[in-house]
């Protein structure tokens, strides 16, 4: 038997998602021995909603901190005195993120370890992961970075580039009422563009199909919002330290996975975010779009139980990074990526300078590029928000 609660694993959500994506990774690591916290974002799942589902309490509620589940999922319930508009902001769904985590992991451990001083300590320390997708993962590095003495892993799944989030005029800022008569096709949109069609869920199962229905169903599911909460949601994406400087702050080991077929995040992207990191990994799902918890779920199982049990190399330990910065920090990332060996701040000034020379947004393809394909992406469900796909030759 596994020993019960070896760590808590802290999910986060997108936009327009809910915490029924994280059902795979739940039920993978709850045999593992790890307990897990999910929270559904105002606006999102069982939120603002009352909740009817036994493993689901509130925010706003006197919920013992200690549970007979290993399992916490948790929704946020809006004051009345207020419209949702005004807590689908990034920072008040920051304010939500770390007032959960401080109460049902920080406080917990803090209790749970205080109740164990008289008894002798056999047993490693818990390790506390946050996985975040899309939109999650700004809260979640953001999270990282506020509460890094709690925070001992970082996954960040579809998450895109390095840069600050601001608001942009797209068919989302239309209005709520004109927009939900719009959100069967952007649904629709959503659903062509995030899933591969080259995904294992996809794919035909011997044992009569049951994988393959219970897998649409979920696919289904991970899109489902309001047009309220989805303009009020992109109204609020507002975060303008969001970029790589600030990245490059975290001190925990990070691993950054993405979908070789993903059309709303670009490979290129994760790289950028990969080179602007001290310490991480990317790994690359080959068969799947922007939703890869969903569409390979075993593998993505496989490879956070892995950066668990075996994470990049501490700081300044690699042989291979040994150009160190003023304050003794490693100037090249600790990656597995083969260019491991060329400076970031080389990369990041000719990224930039691409950038100014193609655009605003986008990175320049010519001979003169780096070999990093243009960024210039529809972002239905990630940090930036397109109107419009170009067709980029790959």
């Amino acid at each position: 038997m596994p020993t019960l609660y070896i760590g808590t694993l802290f999910f986060i959500h997108g936009v327009g998602e809910s915490e029924r994506i994280w059902n795979y990774q739940v039920n993978y690591f709850l045999l593992k021995g790890y307990r897990t916290v999910t929270i559904d974002l105002v606006g999102h799942g069982a939120s603002p909603i009352d909740a009817n589902h036994d493993l689901i309490c509130c925010a706003d509620q006197k919920w013992p901190i200690f549970s007979t589940s290993k399992s916490l999922g948790i929704c946020l319930r809006c004051p009345s005195t207020k419209g949702l508009e005004a807590f689908c902001t990034f920072d008040e769904h920051f304010k939500d993120v770390k007032e959960v985590f401080d109460k049902y992991v920080v406080k917990y451990y803090a209790i749970k370890d205080s109740s164990d001083n008289e008894e002798p300590k056999e047993q490693k320390p818990p390790i506390v992961t946050v996985v975040a997708h899309s939109y999650g993962t700004s809260l979640a590095v953001r999270l990282a970075e506020s509460r890094s003495e709690a925070v001992q892993r970082l996954v960040l799944i579809s998450g895109g580039a390095p840069i600050p989030l601001e608001y942009e005029c797209s068919i989302f800022g239309i209005n709520p009422a004109c927009l939900s008569l719009l959100t069967p096709c952007i649904r629709l949109g959503f659903q062509r563009l995030a899933f591969s069609k080259r995904s294992p869920s996809s794919s035909p199962n011997p044992e009569g199909g049951h994988r393959s229905i219970a897998a649409f169903e979920d696919q289904k599911a991970a899109f489902q919002f309001n047009a309220y909460t989805l303009w009020a949601t992109m109204a609020g994406q507002k975060w303008p330290e969001g970029d790589r400087h600030f990245y490059s702050r975290l001190r925990v080991p990070v691993l950054l996975i993405c979908g070789s077929h993903d059309r709303l995040v670009s490979e290129a992207e994760e790289e950028e975010t990969l080179f602007s990191l001290r310490c991480a990994q990317l790994r690359r799902l080959p068969k799947a779009g922007h939703m890869g918890m969903l569409e390979d779920p075993n593998r993505v199982n496989e490879f956070i139980e892995e950066h668990i049990t075996n994470p990049p190399h501490p700081f300044g330990l690699s042989k291979r990074n040994q150009s160190c910065t003023p304050d003794s920090v490693p100037k090249t990332p600790i990656t597995t990526q083969p260019n491991y060996d060329i400076c970031l701040d080389d990369i990041m000034s000719t990224i930039e300078y691409s950038r100014k020379k193609s655009g605003s947004y986008g990175v320049d393809t010519g001979a003169e590029s780096p070999g990093i394909i243009s960024v210039l992406r529809p972002r239905i469900h990630s940090k930036r928000w397109r109107g419009f796909r170009q067709n980029i030759s790959r």
